[in-house]
């Protein structure tokens, strides 16, 4: 064998080395790149609200006494879910009545973060901003012989 075949060899044998190195390298750097991004967290409260006989339910009193303008009397909860989401990840809620509400955490300007909601059964679409720790409360679809609300809380991190 001669020494240039050997040095061929050897160059090979480094390159490919540099290139696994590199490889690696770069599937760490993505790896951290995800690690960094937090999830979103939320909380959403679906609300059977409607007029009748005055009643909340003891898990909304809260709540419900931001919803004085609203016609309604008696408040109980149909569902709670939190959601893990990272941003542009599509969460899934099913409201009562089988019909399903999608929530999608978007970067929002400073502190807040924006949620695109939508309930394609009702043609209900819209973006909201929420900063950590706020609750939103987004009038929903009729329900039964009422209205559901959903409560929306984006949880600190």
């Amino acid at each position: 064998m001669t020494k240039m075949s050997t040095a061929r060899r050897s160059l090979r044998a480094h390159r490919r080395r540099m290139l696994a190195g590199l490889c690696g390298t770069m599937v760490l750097i993505g790896a951290a790149a995800v690690r960094a991004e937090k999830p979103v967290d939320l909380s959403i409260k679906v609300i059977y609200a409607q007029k009748g006989p005055a009643g909340v339910d003891p898990k909304l009193r809260g709540l419900v006494k931001d919803f004085k303008g609203l016609p309604f009397s008696s408040y109980s909860l149909a569902d709670e879910v939190t959601l893990d989401l990272a941003k542009d990840e599509v969460g899934r809620v099913e409201l009562p009545g089988k019909v399903w509400m999608t929530v999608v955490p978007k970067e929002g300007r400073s502190d807040k973060l924006r949620l695109e909601i939508e309930i394609k059964e009702y043609k209900i679409k819209t973006t909201v901003g929420i900063k950590p720790g706020a609750t939103l409360a987004v009038g929903g679809p009729p329900y039964k012989s009422g209205t559901l609300i959903l409560a929306i809380t984006h949880l600190k991190p």
